[in-house]
């Protein structure tokens, strides 16, 4: 049996309390085997970043959704990096594959396009097609490129004479579009520092700088996220995520973190005097099938929530001597003992390392008892 049954076992407790951040993220890859896509949500930036880091460990199929702190983003300017990453997010999530997305209660309440219109907002240009080049700039505007002399970094685009430079997320080097008249002579990629072309594209698909998309023209001055309301029927990111299985972590600080929102939003539109009701982004909802993983109790009824104990070493012994000790001390209060490694080589070390006829290489379901049980354990084994 695995030995980590007695701590991800299967439960239909919707909270579950008293997990380290490790412990929490094999929940959620359990979860994500078990189940369905995952939408991860935490209070904060740093907490959202910490837990894509923990889930990297374990699958390559996990996504992060970051975003800026309000008054960052409407006060002063959102991040391009973070709005780079929320696009490549949902570029990935539009392929339909079974992922985990990570985001921060900033990032959960974003308003976003409709999936389809996402999906549909895109370019597709090919050599030998027919394609004005004034109709193709206005497009590329519309998706939120902007105009420079000469490109040099993603979101930027170029016009000199029959060539449109285009940098899209799509790519990792900008293209180069040549036309003759209305035709579409090549499509190449180029080196940003040299301007050297590097390869021959016969087709590429260009999609959105922005997440700000609608059907119907809109002036550049009212393109802010918190009027897409205004123009399209809006999305939230489990919208793009099927059948999602939204976790909350320490969800009492995430309310917290809400009730503080809205004051600070309050505190805003009271010093620009603006006395609307506009809403600057969702409403904080919370799906029925939520599971909520908590360093502390929750305001939930008794039979929802299972209590676990794990603890985390406060400092770990340094040297081998140290280190048997304090697994010897271990053996004497625990029937199970366990040093769980991720290959074969790292067990063969360890038993290099301490040759200690206490430490024995074997597998979970094969407990030698008054040992210390060294075995190779992965998520889904």
């Amino acid at each position: 049996m695995n030995p980590f049954l007695n701590i991800i076992q299967k439960t239909d407790k919707k909270v579950i309390i008293g997990l380290t951040d490790e412990v929490k993220a094999l929940e959620i890859i359990h979860r994500f085997q078990e189940q369905q896509n995952v939408l991860v949500v935490t209070n904060s930036l740093y907490e959202a970043n910490t837990f894509y880091k923990l889930l990297q460990n374990y699958t390559s199929n996990v996504l992060l959704f970051p975003m800026d702190d309000f008054l960052t983003s409407e006060a002063l300017a959102i991040s391009p990096e973070f709005q780079y990453k929320r696009l490549e997010t949902l570029y990935t999530l539009l392929e339909d594959k079974k992922s985990i997305v990570v985001t921060n209660l900033m990032g959960y309440l974003r308003f976003l396009p409709n999936k389809k219109l996402f999906q549909k907002k895109k370019i597709h240009l090919k050599v030998n097609d027919s394609y004005d080049m004034k109709k193709l700039e206005a497009e590329l505007l519309n998706l939120g490129y902007e105009k420079q002399s000469i490109v040099n970094k993603t979101g930027e685009i170029a016009l000199r004479g029959f060539i449109i430079d285009v940098f899209s997320l799509s790519f990792e080097q900008p293209i180069r579009i040549e036309f003759w008249g209305d035709e579409i002579t090549s499509i190449r990629l180029f080196d940003v520092d040299s301007q050297l072309a590097i390869q021959n594209m016969q087709e590429v698909f260009i999609y959105t700088n922005t997440e700000f998309l609608t059907e119907e023209e809109v002036p550049f001055s009212d393109k802010k996220q918190k009027n897409l309301l205004k123009y399209t029927e809006v999305s939230h990111i489990c919208d793009y995520l099927e059948n999602c299985l939204p976790i909350f972590i320490n969800f009492q600080d995430i309310q917290t973190g809400y009730q503080n929102l809205q004051s600070e939003i309050f505190e805003y539109k009271k010093s620009i005097e603006d006395s609307s009701s506009q809403q600057y982004m969702h409403k904080f909802i919370v799906p029925n099938n939520s599971l909520y993983l908590s360093d502390f109790e929750e305001n939930i009824a008794e039979e929802e929530i299972l209590r676990k104990k794990v603890l985390e070493l406060d400092s770990f012994p340094r040297t081998p001597k140290e280190i048997i000790l304090l697994l010897e001390s271990y053996l004497q209060k625990n029937k199970k003992v366990y040093i769980c490694v991720e290959n074969r080589y790292s067990a063969n070390k360890i038993l290099e390392t301490f040759q200690s006829s206490r430490i024995v290489f074997t597998n979970s379901e094969n407990y030698i008892e008054n040992k210390v049980n060294l075995i190779v354990f992965k998520m889904g084994s």
